[in-house]
């Protein structure tokens, strides 16, 4: 299994490359906690944004918007993961 590589750190998110998810490339977004809010707050908050933004993207590629696959989301961990797509 190779190794995770951080491509961005961002407020939010890091967003990680997983060379080898079930043999492809594929980009993993994960929710940091934010240790200024009541963990309860937190947790909800991290678990609704995931949500919606794989709701969006499904959403938006279903009106035929070119969007990445979503493989897979794991809300209540914070995390997804999505297609690695070439840009440009």
């Amino acid at each position: 299994m190779e190794e995770l590589t951080l491509i961005a750190k961002g407020a939010e998110a890091d967003i990680l490359l997983d060379p080898d998810w079930n043999g492809v490339k594929a980009i993993i977004k994960r929710r940091g906690e934010k240790r200024y809010r009541i963990p309860e707050l937190d947790a909800a908050i991290r678990r609704s944004r995931t949500v919606r933004e794989a709701s969006i993207i499904h959403r938006a590629k279903e009106a035929g918007v070119p969007t990445p696959l979503i493989y897979g989301v794991d809300p209540d961990g914070a995390r997804d993961v999505k297609e690695k797509i070439q840009v440009g």
